[in-house]
């Protein structure tokens, strides 16, 4: 087992797209292991502030209160 990264984004198709092949295990990820956790946008929002979530969907707004700790990805497809 290696490193583990916590990742968290909503339930909805989008990122269900996203994260397909990650959390059916279809994507060799090396030594990286991740726990997943789903939340509605508020909830992800309150914990990527609160910096419990390694990786995470948030609002715009809250990324810019997070942005010290967070990487805004080129590759996203939903923003607000």
């Amino acid at each position: 087992m290696g490193r583990k990264l916590l990742l968290g984004y909503s339930p909805g198709t989008v990122d269900a797209a996203l994260t397909y092949a990650l959390a059916t295990g279809k994507l060799d990820t090396g030594d990286l292991d991740y726990e997943h956790e789903l939340g509605d946008v508020e909830t992800l929002n309150v914990r990527g502030l609160a910096r419990d979530l390694d990786v995470s969907a948030m609002s715009i707004h809250a990324y810019g209160r997070a942005w010290e700790d967070y990487v805004l990805l080129p590759h996203g497809i939903s923003m607000g």
